[in-house]
């Protein structure tokens, strides 16, 4: 493999990490909005996210 297909390489994987990372904050973010929402309102709360469409939605279950 040359030096700029491995920099490439590199770079992509870079990139997949960050929004690998990304995703794992906004579920993450996602569940503590719903953990707060049970404090404040009792009950059980569910998540969705999708990432692929931009959605992401916390209801009482």
């Amino acid at each position: 493999m040359s030096d700029t297909n491995s920099r490439a390489l590199a770079q992509l994987h870079t990139g997949i990490d960050a929004a690998l990372d990304e995703a794992r904050r906004i579920n993450a973010d996602a569940a503590a909005l719903a953990k707060s929402m049970q404090a404040l309102h009792g009950g059980e709360w569910r998540i969705q996210v999708y990432h692929q469409v931009g959605f992401c939605l916390v209801v009482q279950k």
